[in-house]
């Protein structure tokens, strides 16, 4: 514990040693250091994730080893570590086998045959106990080292070249290697970089190994219970640091994004946590020559003006048009989440769900033929934000690094407070990073910023959303655009206890749910709550000034 302890201890400082060499190198004219305190603090964090992810697997299997009874039998201790182990190994490959990484798999089943080949070889892979385990965890902090050396050595030529932090598409150059290879060695002074990777390995790994001796010549191995609390403890710690912060998501690339300044997100990132992030988008691309064909075709659709099929220029101008008093009019956008067309009112459902919303509908403008290309929340916030579809298999482009510059009509939204509203966290498939990235001064309003509390897994319900949101609103004194993302339509379809008495639950026979789209009481009775949250909302936003003009 205490060698795991010194050893992260010095990855972390020879990391943060990087990162202020990473700043003093880019910053080019930009502010003092002082400035970019928040991106140093959110790239130690960062950094304590890859420390972590290092020391966790160390320290478990350093305390593996097989004991005896005397009658020959393994210990129960013995046997429980084993199993714990069978379960790490059957989690990595279910979880590496959701994305088909099929080449992780097997480097998974290798590598734990390997683990299991070693304790039941050597009965101990404890690194003070024996001293075949010693040299394995040598050579295991050898291999660490030099590969974070080799990381932020590529990582520092990628930035100066590109001015992106590494990432998985660097991968595509090594299709013409031999190209890639020459540029390297006619741009860079390799010769030079190497030395400095060699020096940077032995110098920590030399610091680690340094702490192994140090430390075995007072070792102890502590008492029963005592020993037994101290190791859950510093395993909850290391899994702590691994999930990056308390929150219901552990900490994502996007998180960098938050920023008013490309360099500072830039500073904040990892080079390894955005490598392995964008990873399994390495292969995302578009088709140049088919997009260029079809250009003449889009333009028109879309209306551009100021076509340029050399450049594919999309951009079109657009200005609200006056309403009101004013000649910026306020702009609330309701993201409604789950909420299916077949189950409603408007659609003639005998179970007559949403009686205010189809009110509404009538009143207002209803575009009856608007419908939704794909299921999932993520690809609609994103086809919402950009105006475009999202069109990244299997996963959603709001998750791809690589996607995070994108327009956003918002932003011609010129002089306007913009304001993005959801009960619970934004970090969920990394919608933080779309969003702050790309709508200029966006202020975000999620789980942490509301009074209310959070009813179940997705924050806040529906109506205090709304209810929150109208109170900002109501103290804009500038025209605003405002996004609220509703989530009650989510299972658990909670329905808080202040609701019971003004919101009437309705029950139905199976059969009668089956056939009118329903699978269960519980989900009617969440869609009728989503048309009595707007309801709220809109009885008490028609008592503010702000109404009128939005």
């Amino acid at each position: 514990m205490k060698w795991c302890f010194v050893s992260g201890f010095t990855l972390l400082a020879a990391l943060t040693i990087a990162r202020l060499v990473f700043f003093y190198t880019y910053r080019g004219d930009h502010a003092s250091a002082g400035v970019f305190i928040k991106p140093f603090l959110l790239g130690l964090r960062y950094d304590l994730r890859v420390v972590c992810s290092i020391l966790l697997p160390a320290y478990l299997v350093g305390n593996c080893k097989i004991r005896h009874l005397p009658n020959g039998r393994m210990t129960s201790r013995s046997i429980l570590k084993i199993l714990v182990a069978i379960l790490l190994f059957v989690l990595l490959v279910f979880m590496l086998k959701k994305g088909d990484n099929y080449v992780g798999i097997v480097a998974v089943v290798l590598l734990f045959a390997s683990f299991f080949l070693w304790l039941f070889k050597i009965q101990d892979c404890n690194p003070f106990q024996n001293i075949i385990s010693a040299r394995v965890f040598q050579i295991y902090f050898l291999i660490v080292t030099f590969v974070l050396a080799f990381f932020y050595a590529i990582d520092f030529q990628h930035y100066d070249y590109l001015h992106q932090r590494l990432n998985a598409s660097v991968l595509n150059y090594l299709e013409d290697a031999r190209i890639s290879l020459g540029m390297i060695t006619e741009t860079y002074p390799v010769f030079t970089i190497i030395l400095v990777v060699i020096a940077s390995t032995l110098l920590v790994w030399g610091l680690i190994i340094l702490w192994l001796r140090i430390l075995k010549r007072a070792f102890f191995e502590g008492h029963g219970i005592a020993r037994i609390v101290l190791g859950f403890i510093f395993v909850l710690g290391l899994s702590a640091g691994i999930f990056g912060r308390l929150n219901q998501y552990p900490l994502r690339w996007s998180d960098a994004f938050i920023f008013d300044d490309e360099f500072k997100s830039s500073l904040a990132l990892n080079p390894v946590q955005s490598f392995f992030s964008s990873f399994q988008f390495r292969h995302s691309t578009y088709n140049q020559e088919l997009v260029r064909q079809y250009y003449p075709l889009v333009a028109d659709y879309l209306g551009v003006t100021n076509r340029d099929s050399a450049t594919l220029n999309y951009h079109r101008q657009f200005l609200p048009e006056a309403g009101g008093d004013s000649s910026k009019p306020n702009v609330v956008i309701v993201i409604c989440e789950s909420f299916s067309a077949y189950k409603s009112s408007m659609y003639g459902n005998p179970l007559n769900t949403t009686p205010y919303f189809n009110e509404m509908s009538r009143q207002g403008a209803f575009f009856d033929r608007c419908f939704s290309p794909s299921y999932g929340t993520a690809r609609g916030v994103w086809a919402v934000i950009t105006g475009i579809p999202d069109v990244e298999f299997p996963n959603t482009s709001s998750r791809n690094p690589e996607y995070v510059d994108q327009h956003s009509i918002i932003n011609d939204y010129n002089g306007y407070s913009k304001m993005y509203f959801l009960g619970g966290s934004s970090s969920w498939a990394n919608i933080r990073g779309l969003l702050t990235n790309n709508i200029a001064g966006l202020k975000m309003y999620e789980d942490d910023k509301f009074t209310a509390k959070s009813v179940d897994v997705w924050g806040i319900s529906d109506k205090r959303l709304f209810l929150e949101a109208n109170d900002v609103l109501k103290r804009e004194t500038a025209p605003f655009f405002a996004v609220i993302q509703t989530a009650d339509n989510h299972r658990p379809y909670t329905i808080p206890d202040e609701d019971t008495a003004a919101f009437h639950r309705e029950n139905y026979s199976e059969d009668s749910l089956s056939r009118f789209g329903f699978q269960s009481n519980e989900e009617l009775n969440a869609f009728r709550y989503t048309d009595f949250s707007f309801m709220t909302f809109i009885e008490a936003a028609k008592k503010e000034a702000y109404f009128e003009n939005t």
